[in-house]
């Protein structure tokens, strides 16, 4: 990470016995979760339109409606783990092996469908994880 995006970052740790221990390298445009019991980084959260998500050529501030079709063309969608069968996580894709995009398109959890979204909706927040991470593994 660090030889990627430099040493002009913030470094913080947070967690605890239970659920492990995290160090979060928080740089201006991007912060990246690193688990004490992985050693790598597990999650690349992108907080600007400085960056795109993985070679979607998706930022921050794109249309919510355009990101969603276009994902959907590309891309599996992440089967929810708590769900039925053929119960998708909205707005989350499987973009390489194990490695899924998921984007969030307000601060309060109110979007939840492609019905929820509204012509003026942008992408707010980007996140790269582990798929492995959403099913607790």
């Amino acid at each position: 990470v660090i030889t990627l995006l430099g040493k002009d970052y913030e470094e913080s740790q947070f967690g605890d016995e239970e659920f492990g221990f995290y160090t979060e390298l928080k740089y201006a445009c991007v912060s990246v979760t690193i688990p004490e019991y992985f050693k790598k980084a597990d999650s690349i959260y992108i907080t600007s339109n400085a960056y795109s998500a993985y070679d979607l050529d998706i930022k921050i501030g794109d249309s919510a409606l355009e990101t969603i079709k276009k994902c959907e063309k590309m891309y599996k969608p992440i089967e929810n783990p708590h769900g039925m069968e053929n119960d998708y996580i909205f707005g989350m894709y499987e973009i390489k092996e194990n490695i899924a995009v998921v984007f969030s398109f307000d601060s309060y959890g109110n979007i939840n469908s492609f019905e929820d979204i509204k012509d003026d909706t942008v992408v707010q927040k980007i996140n790269i994880v582990y798929v492995d991470s959403v099913y607790g593994i």
